[in-house]
């Protein structure tokens, strides 16, 4: 969409993320390392890589997202600490929204459901990670996230700048995964996931914009 987009250099997450998709497992309890999307009647938990961007797949009457406070990994042979990046979607406005800060919409708010956790990312700069900056038109209803300032600098064509959202790496590194990037014109959406199955090569008016950088997967 940007004329400065780099691929390999933009991610789009939003204040901490990580991704991680797992099969349905029945659990009794949840603990605070724990990710819970639980319907009201089930004690099951489903991760977020089941989850779609598609309206119809998720219930904001019956979503359950518990907390989870932050993982620790070995990255290029530094110990990392890396935090949840949440992720939303407001099907009103078509925006889909991704934050490390859980109390900013919590288990879903303002019109916008909780999907679950993209990825983690860490909230501070280690060795070989870039910022993620984050971006909003008002305008267009979008959340924008991207490691290239050059792109949107201090904020222009509508979209102001709201800060770091966190650290990824621009190039693949052991024990981390790519977040793919696509952005739809009609709804004027971009979408960000490490679940390539998605959206693949584009689908559903998205168009693939290709890397927007590396996480951190959840296991």
């Amino acid at each position: 969409m940007f004329s400065n987009w780099s691929w390999g250099k933009v991610l789009k997450t939003f204040g901490g993320l990580a991704v991680g998709f797992a099969s349905i497992s029945t659990v009794n309890y949840l603990t605070s390392n724990h990710l819970a999307l639980a319907t009201s009647n089930s004690s099951q938990l489903q991760n977020s890589n089941q989850l779609t961007i598609s309206k119809g797949k998720i219930s904001s009457e019956n979503l359950l997202l518990a907390q989870v406070p932050f993982i620790t990994r070995i990255i290029n042979g530094t110990v990392v600490t890396a935090y949840p990046l949440y992720r939303y979607y407001n099907p009103s406005t078509v925006d889909h929204f991704y934050t490390v800060n859980f109390a900013e919409l919590g288990n879903g708010n303002s019109g916008y459901i909780s999907e679950g956790i993209a990825a983690y990312i860490s909230k501070i700069q280690y060795a070989g990670t870039v910022p993620l900056y984050r971006y909003y038109s008002s305008a267009a209803t979008d959340h924008f996230y991207t490691t290239n300032f050059s792109e949107l600098g201090g904020g222009k064509s509508g979209y102001v700048f709201e800060g770091i959202a966190g650290y990824v790496y621009p190039r693949p590194i052991t024990n981390t995964l790519p977040v793919y990037r696509y952005y739809s014109s009609g709804a004027t959406d971009h979408f960000y996931t490490t679940n390539f199955s998605e959206l693949g090569g584009g689908k559903n008016g998205y168009v693939f914009e290709g890397i927007a950088g590396y996480v951190i997967p959840s296991s």
